[in-house]
């Protein structure tokens, strides 16, 4: 299997009880697709985060978004603090690139 690696670029958190959102409270990180080649894992999947201090902590993340070329994971209960810009991601796929069929 592969280790797909990517950085988060960005990191927000969405909080409780803000008008006009019932969504729960969580972060969002945001990162360039490019990094992963675009393959990620299956929601509710537990994935790898390296903080810039070099602690790690795993975590489930229950949607993922596109824009553009960027994505982002939603970590339900996270905050911030957690997994900060600069926080690595890592999991591994279920395919190696090597052997994926490309359609012509």
């Amino acid at each position: 299997m592969d280790l797909r690696v990517v950085s988060v670029k960005d990191a927000f958190e969405l909080k409780a009880n803000r008008p006009y959102s019932d969504h729960e409270p969580g972060l969002v990180v945001v990162f360039d697709g490019r990094q992963c080649g675009f393959d990620l894992p299956q929601v509710g999947e537990v994935i790898d985060l390296m903080r810039p201090d070099g602690s790690t902590i795993k975590a489930a993340f229950t949607e993922t978004k596109i824009h553009g070329e960027g994505r982002s994971f939603f970590f339900p209960g996270m905050v911030k603090e957690q997994a900060p810009i600069g926080t690595v991601m890592y999991w591994t796929a279920a395919v190696p690139a090597s052997r994926k069929q490309i359609a012509f």
